[in-house]
C-alpha cells in the first residue's frame, strides 16, 4: 500500500492475507488478514487485524477483528459547517489533534439470499484523544467532551442490499446500506448516544464506451445523545465529499451526493 496526501503525508503499508477454500463454502471458508501502516506526517502507525469464518454458523459470516488506529484521524476544524478555514493555521497544525483507538469487534454476517444481508455487531474501543486547541471546540454541544481517555462499547445492526454485477468493479445495479449502532452509558462515558446511517449507490452502464458506467451516490448520517466530538458526523475527503480536507464539516447530521464516471482506458493481458 502507497499513499501521499497533505494530511496523512507519505503512508507505506501492507501485510499477508491468508485464505482458506473447502468444499462448498462460497467464496471462502476463511478469510484472515493482518496489516500495518506507517504514515510520516502523525509519525505512528496503524495495526488492523480481520478474520471472517463461513461455517461457524450456516448461511452466516463470522468475523472477529482487532485494531489500533491513528492515521486516519488527525485534525479536528471545528463544530458546524460554517466553521472558518486558514491554511496558514494548518500549514503550522492548529487543527492538528492526536486519536489513538484501540479496539475489539465481532460481528455476524446472516445471508438471507438474493444479495440481502442483515449484520450484527459489538465492539469495545478505547480512546486516547489530544486537541492542542481548545478554540476548536467553539460551538459544541457538550464542549470538549471526548478529549482524553474514553472506554466506549458499541452495539450495531443493518441490512444490505446488493443487486450490483460486480462487487469490485460495478457497471449496473445498485447497493443499499442501512443501519445504526447505540453506544449504553456505560465505563467512563457521559451517557449513552447514537447514530443511524445510509448509503445508495447505483451504477448505469454507459452505452457507446465498453466497461463504462456512471455511478451516483447518496448517503448521511444523523448522530444523537451525549456524544463525543469525534463521534460526530464528519463530511469531507474521498469517503463522501471530494474537494475537502477529510473530516472538515462536522455536526449532529449529514448529508451528501456524488457523481462520477468510470471508464474503461486499456485492457491488460497477463
Amino acid at each position: 500500500m502507497f499513499d501521499l496526501s497533505s494530511t496523512t503525508g507519505l503512508q507505506l503499508g501492507g501485510g499477508p492475507i491468508i485464505i482458506n477454500y473447502d468444499y462448498r463454502k462460497k467464496p471462502w471458508d476463511s478469510w484472515l488478514t493482518l496489516t500495518m501502516a506507517y504514515a510520516t506526517r502523525p509519525r505512528d502507525f496503524d495495526f488492523v487485524f480481520e478474520s471472517y469464518y463461513n461455517s461457524i454458523l450456516e448461511d452466516a459470516t463470522v468475523s472477529f477483528k482487532a485494531y489500533r488506529i491513528n492515521i486516519d484521524f488527525n485534525n479536528y476544524y471545528g463544530y458546524g459547517n460554517e466553521t472558518d478555514y486558514n491554511n496558514h493555521l494548518y500549514q503550522q497544525d492548529f487543527y492538528n489533534i492526536k486519536r489513538r483507538v484501540t479496539s475489539g469487534e465481532t460481528g455476524i454476517d446472516l445471508h438471507i439470499g438474493n444479495g440481502i444481508r442483515n449484520y450484527y455487531q459489538a465492539r469495545i474501543s478505547f480512546y486516547e484523544v489530544s486537541v492542542p486547541e481548545a478554540s476548536l471546540f467553539k460551538g459544541l454541544p457538550y464542549g470538549s467532551y471526548g478529549n482524553g481517555y474514553l472506554s466506549v462499547l458499541t452495539l450495531g445492526t443493518g441490512f444490505i442490499f446488493d443487486k450490483r454485477d460486480n462487487i469490485d468493479l460495478p457497471l449496473e445495479g445498485w447497493y443499499l446500506k442501512f443501519g445504526g449502532n447505540y453506544n449504553p452509558k456505560l465505563f467512563n462515558t457521559n451517557g449513552s448516544f447514537y447514530n443511524a446511517t445510509f448509503d445508495l449507490r447505483a451504477y448505469l452502464p454507459i452505452s457507446f464506451i465498453k466497461n463504462s458506467a456512471l455511478a451516483f451516490r447518496v448517503g448521511g448520517e444523523k448522530v444523537g445523545g451525549e456524544y463525543p466530538f469525534f463521534a460526530a458526523a464528519f463530511l469531507g475527503g474521498s469517503k463522501n465529499l471530494r474537494a475537502y480536507r477529510n473530516e472538515r464539516f462536522s455536526g449532529d447530521a449529514s448529508l451528501y451526493g456524488t457523481q462520477k464516471s468510470g471508464l474503461s482506458l486499456v485492457l491488460l493481458k497477463p
